[in-house]
Order: structure tokens, then sequence, then C-alpha cells
């Protein structure tokens, strides 16, 4: 495997893999944590709901939201199934964010 044939998603199972009991998210407000395990499972998941929804390779998935374990999730169940995140910054106006007006 070539370094440009490594996937987020490998690395995703690389992680469950080696550290499925270890830490992988810390939620600081909350004290809560997500074991690389329950990650991948939870990635998983959530890729087999957005393949059922229609997405296959090469779609683009748009999301609006801040960092979070939510968003790090999506992004792994993209790559899992070789879509493509957009993520959009959560402070546009939704006219702005809606390509209503030029951004660049």
């Amino acid at each position: 495997m070539g370094l440009y044939d490594f996937s987020l998603y490998d690395l995703i199972c690389r992680n469950a893999q080696c550290y499925r009991n270890h830490p992988a998210w810390f939620e600081a407000d909350t004290g809560a944590t997500v074991t690389f395990g329950q990650f991948k499972a939870q990635v998983d998941q959530l890729a087999s709901g957005l393949q059922q929804a229609g997405i296959h390779a090469g779609d683009r998935i748009g999301v609006v939201g801040k960092n979070s374990l939510s968003f790090f999730q999506i992004y792994g169940a993209a790559a899992a199934l070789g879509a493509i995140v957009l993520p959009i910054n959560w402070r546009l106006s939704a006219e702005s964010a809606s390509f209503g007006e030029t951004l660049f």
C-alpha cells in the first residue's frame, strides 16, 4: 500500500485494531470519552446509513458544523465509502452558505 492509497478510514481501522480500548476522543465539557474501537463502530454504522441513503464513492456531502465528535464521524464514514466531505463554515449567513452570493 502506497502513501496515497492510505485513507482516513484506513487509519481508523488501524487504530481500532492496535488501540481498541484506548481513548480516541475526550469531550472536555462533559468528560465523556470514546475509545478507538467504539469510534470505528460508530463510523461504520454511520457509513452504512449513508450508503442506504444513496451515498456512493465520489459523491459530495456538505457538512455545516463545529469541530465535534459528530464532525469527525462523518469524515470517517465518508472516507469509508469513498465520498468527499465539503465542510461549510458555520459562521456563514444562510444566503452565503447556499452560494447565493460570491464567496471568493
